[in-house]
């Protein structure tokens, strides 16, 4: 420190108090007014009479004699981020939105020079209020009510102004709301093609608030969803659907097409319903197609729904059958598939008539007696059901006629292995078989006794024939035998040693007089006197072997089937050839013949075919008896003696028996357990014997049914 005295220049006393007032500066740290070469530095805005709402600027006044080069502005104490400011004007930006209502706060500056001397200002102290509106939400009740609600984030407001932007009268204040308000409803007509927004803001005296955040409405009619449509009969269609939350609709319309025409409006139900039951005259087998939408008072509409459609059915009855009730009546029945019938009409033709009517029932009745019926007519039914509007369609047909039909009398074990015939004796209903035992056994068919055993036969029995007053007996053995009996004695009169194998067939002409036979190992026929066992004629007649030969009903000829593919006929007196008929790929087993049909029937091996006909008297071919499909070969054939029916054994096990008239299937006979070899009719054809290779001979009888 320099001490002044008398010789102390004046120049050296000024510098020396220069430095003091330095010192002295250093040391009281003065704001605002310090003396350069320090900073001066205020903060000018806030004031401690401020409102802080949502945002402030902080101004600062700095200056220095050298220059200022930089202002950082302090907020309780910390530097934020953009708080330090290099060039003029010193402001800072202060978001104070995330701040709680009423919190207190200091501000202070400090400024720096040239010199990197700095000055801090005096503090400024400021109460921060939240005032802007948060989370405005916008909810359309109809289209007339805007409902909005917001959270009130001041303590200060005096008020709120709630603003709507619309496209026709663009952007107003749409209400003035007292203070601490958080919600209201603004009214007005809202259409659906335009857009409306809104915005809250606070009032505190003169000073607002910044906007809330927009909401835009645009009222949105919900469409009615998950629409169907159920047809409950033809008068009755049922449309249900679910009604969407918050739909501001009033009323749905309800639109109806048929097919694929245009839709137009049916009728309008209130918003609240979610089904309707619609009663019309509705048509089968259309498509009644439909849709919704919801409307408002002002014309503001949905969307369409999906489109349901409904179809009105009645369905066919079906499994239309008949049953015999007695010999003029049958009872029609059948499945009722429908639910909303009236009741079901029956119709009837015949070979004469066309189908017409004959009958109505009520609903739910599934059986119809018909009596008073012809048992020489045909008759074809048919059924549908109806209602007051539509009928269905047509049930399957259902055809009877009053004709014979097939049933297991008696099943006898007759042999351990092949029965090689059966035959019944004259008038009687005896029946003969023969097989492996040697022995000819003489049953009741209709109890299935053991009426007689007849014996003398060498080797198991082959083939046999009866004449028809029961009275001969002739039976061809595997020795190759023929054997000739008397039956009410049952004694032999006759044995021929006709061929040196088994024989294959044996016939006795309609007099009983002569016997025409065939040999497992030749394509020879052979023809005996009953008289004497002499041979009458012998003619190598086919190529093959021959399995079949039969008198004609009246003697003059015979007929041979042979695995040559040829039946053939002969003179029966001397053997001359009088007719051939050649069918490829048939090997002929069995033949059979009646006058009454003038036929001649030859079973065959052939699948597609095995049975063929010709014309007895003029050898033409006639109308198959064979239905579509594989039958498998007919090894035994016979008529009835009236020629109306024709009963087959096949090689599958079945008898199978024939209308000849309609060349028809009238029974398909089951129960044998192999191939089916001869097969006889009782006199009054009544009664069916058929003899298998199982050993078995079976008794079926006939009753006329209505089937």
């Amino acid at each position: 420190m320099i001490v002044p005295t008398a010789k102390t220049p004046a120049r050296l006393l000024l510098a020396s108090a220069l430095t003091f007032l330095s010192l002295l500066n250093v040391r009281c740290s003065i704001n605002e007014v310090n003396v350069p070469p320090f900073p001066v530095v205020k903060v000018i805005s806030p004031t401690s009479t401020s409102h802080i709402l949502d945002t402030a600027t902080i101004q600062v006044q700095a200056s220095d004699d050298k220059g200022v080069t930089r202002v950082e502005i302090y907020i309780d104490g910390k530097l934020p981020q953009g708080g330090r400011i290099l060039y003029i004007p010193y402001k800072y930006d202060w978001d104070t939105s995330l701040l709680p209502d009423s919190s207190v706060h200091q501000i202070y500056a400090k400024a720096f020079d040239t010199d990197s001397n700095s000055t801090t200002s005096s503090v400024v102290t400021v109460t921060v209020y939240k005032f802007r509106p948060t989370n405005l939400t916008a909810i359309l009740v109809g289209d007339t009510l805007v409902s909005l609600s917001w959270q009130d984030n001041s303590s200060k407001e005096t008020g709120f102004e709630v603003f709507e932007q619309s496209p026709d009268s663009g952007y107003f204040i749409a209400a003035r709301l007292a203070p601490n308000t958080t919600a209201t409803g603004i009214t007005g007509t809202y259409l659906s093609t335009k857009n409306y927004t809104f915005y809250v803001r606070a009032i505190m005296d003169s000073v607002t608030s910044k906007y809330s955040n927009p909401v835009t409405v645009s009222p949105v009619v919900t469409a009615p969803s998950e629409l169907t449509a159920s047809a409950i009969n033809d008068t009755l269609i049922i449309l249900s659907w679910q009604n969407r939350l918050h739909s501001i609709a009033q009323y749905i319309e309800i639109d109806t097409a048929q097919v694929n025409g245009p839709f137009g409006v049916l009728k309008n139900v209130p918003a609240t319903m979610d089904s309707i039951a619609l009663n019309g005259a509705y048509t089968l087998g259309t498509p009644y197609r439909f849709r919704l939408r919801g409307w408002t008072a002002h014309n503001n509409y949905s969307s369409y729904s999906n489109i349901a459609s409904a179809y009105v059915i009645l369905p066919a009855p079906s499994g239309l059958k008949g049953t015999v009730v007695n010999q003029f009546a049958i009872q029609l029945s059948w499945n009722d598939n429908s639910s909303s019938e009236k009741g079901f009409s029956i119709e009837r033709e015949t070979a004469t008539t066309a189908f017409a009517e004959i009958a109505e029932v009520g609903p739910n009745v599934t059986t119809f007696v018909n009596s008073g019926l012809d048992t020489n007519v045909s008759y074809t039914y048919r059924v549908r059901a109806f209602t007051g509007l539509n009928t269905s369609g047509y049930s399957g047909f259902a055809t009877l006629r009053y004709q014979l039909y097939y049933f297991e009398e008696q099943s006898i074990q007759a042999d351990d292995r092949d029965i090689g015939g059966v035959a019944f004796v004259g008038n009687s209903n005896n029946v003969l078989s023969g097989g492996s035992a040697n022995t000819i056994k003489m049953w009741d068919a209709t109890t299935g006794a053991l009426v007689s055993t007849l014996t003398g036969n060498s080797a198991p029995v082959t083939s046999l024939a009866v004449n028809s007053q029961g009275t001969i007996l002739v039976t061809g053995t595997s020795d190759g035998k023929i054997t000739v009996w008397d039956i009410p004695s049952g004694s032999v009169t006759l044995t021929i040693p006709a061929f040196p194998v088994s024989i294959k067939s044996v016939s006795l002409s309609p007099d009983g007089q002569y016997i025409a036979s065939s040999s497992a190992d030749s394509s020879m026929i052979k023809v005996w006197k009953v008289s004497d066992g002499s041979l009458l004629w012998s003619i190598v007649g086919h190529t093959s072997l021959v399995n079949a030969t039969i008198y004609s009903p009246d003697g003059t000829t015979i007929f041979s089937g042979s695995d040559d593919q040829h039946v053939k006929t002969w003179n029966a007196s001397d053997g001359t050839l009088v007719r051939n008929e050649f069918v490829a790929w048939n090997y002929f087993k069995s033949l059979a013949v009646n006058s009454a049909a003038n036929m001649i029937v030859a079973g065959s091996s052939s699948q597609s075919n095995p049975l063929s006909i010709w014309q007895l008297t003029t050898g033409n071919p006639l109308t198959s008896f064979t239905p579509g499909g594989s039958i498998p070969g007919a090894y035994a054939v016979i008529f009835s003696a009236d020629g109306t029916t024709l009963a087959c054994g096949y090689d599958d096990y079945f008898v199978r028996v024939w209308n000849v008239t309609f060349r028809s299937l009238i029974a398909e006979l089951s129960g044998h357990h192999a191939q089916v070899h001869s097969v006889s009719f009782n006199s009054g054809a009544t009664l069916l014997a058929s003899g298998s290779s199982d050993g078995v001979v079976k008794i079926w009888r006939w009753k006329k049914l209505w089937r």
